[in-house]
């Protein structure tokens, strides 16, 4: 079985123009099977301050409650 890699950017990346071209520069030469997805963690915490639901955040990553839970089921969906 070979191997795919699945490599998730982040918003920091996407919403910089000098990472992201770095990064896809980088992305492009890793000679591999590779999926490259986005967590859309920007949109999900968006979505939230619209619906006045508390985000709680620890070292830059999201704990998702039962509410944030039906948040970002509405954003990947």
């Amino acid at each position: 079985m070979e191997t795919v890699y699945i490599i998730k950017i982040g918003g920091n990346i996407i919403d910089d123009a000098q990472k992201l071209q770095a990064f896809l520069n980088r992305f492009s030469q890793f000679n591999a099977k590779k999926i490259l997805v986005h967590g859309g963690g920007k949109l999900a915490t968006d979505l939230a301050s619209k619906l006045n639901i508390e985000q709680t955040m620890v070292d830059g990553r999201r704990i998702t409650d039962a509410e944030t839970l039906k948040v970002t089921t509405m954003v990947y969906a």
